[in-house]
């Protein structure tokens, strides 16, 4: 909404600036997925050290199926998260694709992207301050679960549940290998002996609770909460594309 007096052009002019040099990535690309705008933040993510990005093609940038543009021309929106590779880090992002109200010539959609923080940044940050688990990983929009020394479930959040088919609370004090598939007690807790110094990032075949199955990438990291050795797991679904 804006006030009637301003026009649009005035509007779209401040919005121009805004976009810019907001700590959001925005790119506009054409029906081919030839970049057509970047901001400053899209730059700084990719960190590629090119000079420019113009009409380079955004999903290969991305490391995406072009025929995400079918379903951006069917869906109109799409929503999803994804890790990005960039240089030696991984980066857990939000992508926000969606068409242009009015296409033109040299714009036909857009993506936002939300950097949720490289995944092991995230996971050290929690365990260095010892924050409030229960409230953050609540609050995340990305699976999360925690395991203790015995590699018992002792946090999993709606997301995690959900993705497996659970209520809230009912994976509690159940152990990893009761819903890992081709993980047995006896390997878990060799290769997990110590979970304050562990780091993992693989993916692997979840069990679900009606017995299917589901391939997703996790990272986890150990560490000590209130004295006490955990591993704390960031759940990555990739989009079904």
């Amino acid at each position: 909404m804006f006030d009637k007096n301003i026009s649009k052009n005035e509007i779209c002019q401040h919005l121009t600036n805004v976009i810019i040099d907001a700590r959001t990535a925005f790119v506009f690309f054409d029906k081919d997925g030839k970049i057509k705008f970047y901001n400053n933040i899209f730059n700084k993510m990719l960190n590629l050290n090119k000079d420019s990005y113009i009409n380079d093609n955004i999903f290969e940038l991305l490391n995406l199926k072009n025929t995400l543009l079918e379903y951006i021309n069917e869906k109109t929106k799409i929503e999803f998260t994804k890790t990005l590779e960039v240089k030696d880090e991984k980066i857990l992002v939000n992508l926000y694709f969606s068409k242009c109200k009015e296409p033109t010539k040299n714009v036909d959609s857009y993506v936002i992207i939300n950097s949720l923080t490289s995944m092991e940044r995230q996971v050290d940050d929690l365990l260095v301050r010892e924050l409030d688990m229960q409230s953050l990983i609540d609050e995340s929009l990305i699976g999360m679960f925690v395991v203790n020394q015995e590699h018992k479930i002792i946090r999993a959040n709606k997301v995690f549940n959900k993705l497996l088919g659970y209520e809230d609370n009912e994976l509690l004090d159940m152990y990893t290998w009761e819903i890992l598939k081709n993980y047995n007690k006896k390997t878990i807790q060799k290769d997990f002996a110590d979970l304050s110094k562990a780091v993992n990032q693989v993916k692997v075949t979840f069990i679900k609770k009606k017995n299917q199955t589901i391939d997703v990438r996790v990272m986890g990291k150990g560490g000590k909460v209130k004295g006490e050795p955990v591993m704390i797991y960031f759940v990555d679904t990739f989009p079904r594309e």
